[in-house]
């Protein structure tokens, strides 16, 4: 997530809070340590990660978009059960907005953007084909 990064008035490089935190609880639950219906509740989340609740809260939004995390009215979230369904329809829906990204950068590219998306691509493909597991291949995706 470093293209996420900002830089404060000093020129120092930093994330944004909800995103350290978003990255943490990802990997938690990438590596099932929160497994599939787990509970998420913000108040223990922000104690055991040392944040406030906001942060917390944007970062379970976030992993609710990818469909890592469902809301149930008056229950709060909670670690989806994933199905082979539930991934190729994240993975279509994905692949459409990564096409439409690729379109709009099209006018932006520079050479060195097409080798380092090439390197990536290449790294990838290698990772899968050598059985990497589920969240390696997520950090190279």
């Amino acid at each position: 997530m470093t293209e996420f990064q900002y830089k404060n008035s000093k020129g120092e490089s930093f994330m944004p809070l909800r995103d350290v935190v978003y990255l943490k609880l990802r990997e938690s639950i990438l590596k099932e340590e929160l497994p599939p219906g787990t509970r998420l509740m913000e108040v223990h989340l922000a104690e055991k990660l040392g944040v406030s609740r906001t942060p917390v809260r944007e970062a379970i939004h976030m992993l609710a978009t990818e469909g890592l995390v469902i809301f149930r009215p008056g229950r709060g979230a909670k670690v989806a059960k994933l199905t082979q369904k539930d991934m190729d329809d994240v993975l279509q829906i994905r692949s459409a907005l990564e096409a439409l990204a690729v379109r709009l950068s099209c006018d932006h590219r520079s050479t060195t953007d097409l080798d380092n998306m090439r390197k990536a691509m290449m790294t990838f493909e290698k990772a899968v084909n050598d059985g990497k597991d589920l969240k390696t291949l997520s950090e190279l995706d």
